[in-house]
């Protein structure tokens, strides 16, 4: 398959270079994305497009073994992805025995004349490849080309004669891997990645297993000077993905009333699409981002906010509401903490609400005054333990309220007063 520059996505190919199967995670989730990554091969594409569900921005591959979620991370990098941007990300070990991800940025540089990329993505330290014509031909100039390069390394050949080659890789001097049918191109860039833990072997069969292929197709343009390229360095080989910053403070209400407070998170070097509610401990209706409560990033490491709305019939307590970001794409997730606490109405809250509307010029003083002497006998009932009778003075209360509304005191302020003691009498069973 010739792989093309992509137009308006950006995208990575997954290989393994291994020998074992390998489970790909993204983004640290606790799923992985891609499972039974096959050794030794070309994997899959994996596509970002910018959308809501797969924003630009830097993304994290990590990689464990196969069905093994509990594992250590074997290795993990980072890709920052943006629009026409193209990778390949190989698993491969190293030489001391560990392992690396390495990621390759593909290059789509116009060339008319073909060129061949070699990348080391295996085992031992040192490489030496080296590419000769299949065929020796009377008409076609003879272009032979060879380099050396260290474990992660790569190196172009640029402005290679068209035909038929073969691909040889040496370990000291020794022969141990290679393509006999390595064909080079017009506008092609034909890349291969030197994989596994090749040794010296007279079987043809397992030299081959040693080189794996891809083909990248070119833009027309002028061929630059035939040479081999200084070895260069992967694009990443580590992870740099930036933390997501949460800003959430708590909420405090009365009970009956309602209340809101806003929040923001920010992807220094992505987008955040979405801010979710994912838990509420314990839990309980009524806490809620509503319908086009949040507002996404607007760019790469733009702010992304939303509002936490507390309705009125959420009952007294204290809960703890996990506030997660990107459900809803493949961005990297992050999680905050919303303490929201939920007061049950006291005879001191009712008080100092009749208090405000007299300020306010919501309630007259003399009704005020009626009022909170129905409260004052209730608060010494209540503090003598004789419920039953501050039962009787709250409903006195609310007889006052009522017979005031649009009377004595504004509608509005009457309805809030009425809502209050009548969740104070069901807190105390009034029933």
């Amino acid at each position: 398959m010739t792989v093309e520059k992509p137009a308006d996505f950006a995208h990575v190919w997954l290989m393994n270079a291994t020998e074992e199967p390998v489970d790909v995670y993204l983004n640290y989730a606790d799923e992985p994305k891609v499972t039974d990554l096959k050794g030794l091969g070309l994997g899959i594409e994996f596509q970002v497009k910018g959308k809501d569900d797969t924003p630009y921005g830097v993304y994290t591959f990590s990689v464990r073994p196969k069905d093994q979620r509990g594992a250590a991370v074997l290795a993990a990098s980072s890709i920052d992805f943006s629009e026409g941007r193209s990778f390949t990300a190989i698993l491969h070990p190293m030489p001391d025995g560990s392992y690396r991800v390495s990621v390759y940025e593909n290059d789509f540089t116009p060339s008319d004349a073909p060129r061949m990329t070699v990348r080391h993505t295996a085992r031992p330290g040192v490489l030496t490849w080296r590419i000769s014509p299949k065929d020796f031909k009377i008409e076609i100039p003879v272009d032979e080309r060879e380099g050396t390069l260290r474990s992660g390394q790569w190196q172009v050949a640029t402005n290679i004669v068209q035909n038929d080659y073969g691909l040889e890789v040496f370990l000291g001097g020794e022969l141990v891997a290679q393509h006999p049918d390595f064909e080079i191109e017009h506008e092609k860039d034909r890349t291969a990645y030197l994989v596994g833990d090749p040794y010296p072997t007279d079987d043809p069969g397992t030299l081959t297993r040693f080189i794996v292929q891809q083909e990248f197709k070119l833009p027309r343009g002028a061929p630059p000077e035939a040479e081999v390229t200084p070895p260069a360095e992967p694009y990443s080989t580590g992870d740099h993905n930036l933390l997501i910053e949460c800003h959430c403070s708590g909420i405090e209400v009365w009970q009956t009333n309602r209340a809101s407070k806003g929040l923001s998170a920010v992807d220094p070097d992505g987008i955040v699409t979405d801010l979710s509610i994912t838990d509420v401990v314990p839990y309980t209706g009524g806490i809620m981002i509503p319908d086009h409560g949040v507002i996404p990033s607007p760019e790469v490491g733009g702010t992304a906010t939303a509002v936490v709305e507390v309705s009125d019939n959420v009952p007294p307590g204290h809960y703890e509401v996990t506030v997660t970001t990107n459900m809803r794409s493949l961005g990297q997730r992050a999680k905050c903490s919303v303490p929201v606490t939920v007061s049950p109405i006291t005879i001191g809250r009712l008080r100092s609400l009749v208090d405000d509307y007299v300020q306010s010029g919501a309630m007259e003083a003399g009704v005020a005054g009626a009022i909170l002497e129905s409260l004052d006998r209730a608060e010494q009932n209540l503090a003598t333990g004789n419920d039953v009778m501050a039962c009787g003075d709250l409903k006195e209360a609310l007889a006052l309220v009522g017979s005031a509304k649009d009377k004595g005191i504004h509608v509005p302020a009457a309805e809030h007063l009425d809502r209050e003691i009548k969740a104070l009498r069901a807190n105390l069973g009034c029933g």
